[in-house]
């Protein structure tokens, strides 16, 4: 029982870890949208 709650942690871990890595990129590209728009206008 124990094994498998510690595959869990480690398993939830590594997930938020990448969501984590995908949204920085994501808010990023988001935010040069943004200002290269503001440029234009």
């Amino acid at each position: 029982m124990p094994g498998q709650v510690l595959d869990f942690i480690v398993v939830l871990i590594a997930l938020v870890l990448i969501f984590k890595k995908q949204m920085t990129t994501l808010v990023n590209q988001i935010f040069d949208k943004i200002t290269s728009q503001s440029k234009l206008v």
